[in-house]
């Protein structure tokens, strides 16, 4: 007696619907890189331009916290943040490193998630 699986063309109906079915879960399964944008927005509070790769951007409510700005970042109409009290509205991601000058040459002084775009009031 032979089994089913012995036959080609039901291994291949095996084969075809494995891919299928890891094609899926791979597509429609939320992946961290995804999930790791969010939203933010507020009013400027501070702005600590002493980073040598762009600027930390301190944001108030209603979604707020210490953002960095880097060459790259999308700003859109007004450009980049550029005072208090000004309005942004935006996503961040992953975090990136400020670096500042130190007697020990370059020193890293926080990390803050990445501004990715965000569009400002004037």
């Amino acid at each position: 007696m032979r089994h089913s699986l012995s036959k080609p063309r039901n291994c291949v109906a095996i084969v075809v619907l494995i891919v299928m079915v890891v094609s899926m879960l791979t597509l429609f399964y939320p992946s961290e890189g995804n999930a790791f944008y969010r939203p933010f927005g507020g009013a400027i509070t501070s702005l600590f331009t002493g980073c040598v790769n762009g600027y930390v951007v301190t944001v108030g409510t209603p979604v707020g916290g210490a953002f960095m700005w880097v060459p790259g970042t999308l700003s859109y109409l007004f450009g980049p943040p550029s005072r208090p009290s000004q309005q942004l509205l935006g996503f961040v991601g992953p975090p990136t490193t400020c670096y500042i000058p130190c007697t020990f040459g370059i020193c890293p002084y926080g990390i803050f998630e990445t501004i990715i775009f965000h569009g400002s009031s004037f």
